[in-house]
Formats: structure tokens, C-alpha cells, sequence
């Protein structure tokens, strides 16, 4: 089982195709990178500078924590299981994403 590391604060980066990428970079220079450069890698997705939608500062939850302790191709899985609870708006804690997280392994 993936160490779970506690985040303080990330910045959360919303590109135009809806894609999500979290960064511990504070937001000031998360704003540097994106003016000197045009094209950038953060959280291993490469981007053009200017697909950036927003981007902004938040205190993850021991769910975000959670998620974000998971190696990238867990994470993504899981963010999509979420999605779909919450389409039908069922109650997503620790225990919902945990329990996810052990069929997924379960299925490997």
C-alpha cells in the first residue's frame, strides 16, 4: 500500500479541456511558469501555457490526500469512480474512496 502523505495546501490548475492538475508550487509561481514559458509539465501532463483556464490555491481534504498519495494511474481511476458517485449524489468520505481503491486492486 502508497505511504499517504498529508498536503497542506496545493494549487489546483484547471485547463480548457477540463483536465485538473495539482501542484504544491504556491499560485505566485505556478503565474511565473506560465508567463516565461509556453509550454509546461506539471503532475507529468504536458501543456501549452495558454489552455490554462484558472488556477488557484485550496487546502485538500483527507480525501484529496488520500487520492494524491496513489500512483497516477490509481488516482485517475479513482477520480472517475468519484465522478460517477457523485452524479448520483452519493456521500463520497475516506471509507468510499478506501473501499474503491481496494476493488480496483483487487481487480489487478
Amino acid at each position: 500500500m502508497t505511504e499517504l502523505k498529508i498536503y497542506k495546501e496545493l494549487t489546483m490548475i484547471k485547463l480548457k479541456d477540463w483536465t485538473v492538475l495539482n501542484t504544491e508550487a504556491t499560485v505566485w509561481q505556478v503565474a511565473d511558469i506560465l508567463n516565461s514559458q509556453k509550454f509546461v509539465v506539471i503532475d507529468w501532463v504536458w501543456f501549452n501555457s495558454h489552455e490554462v483556464y484558472k488556477f488557484e490555491r485550496y487546502e485538500p481534504t483527507d480525501v484529496d490526500s488520500f487520492i494524491l498519495s496513489q500512483p497516477k494511474e490509481i488516482r485517475e481511476i479513482l477520480y472517475r469512480e468519484i465522478e460517477i458517485k457523485k452524479q448520483t449524489n452519493a456521500r463520497i468520505n475516506i471509507n468510499t474512496v478506501r473501499a474503491a481503491l481496494e476493488r480496483i486492486q483487487n481487480k489487478n
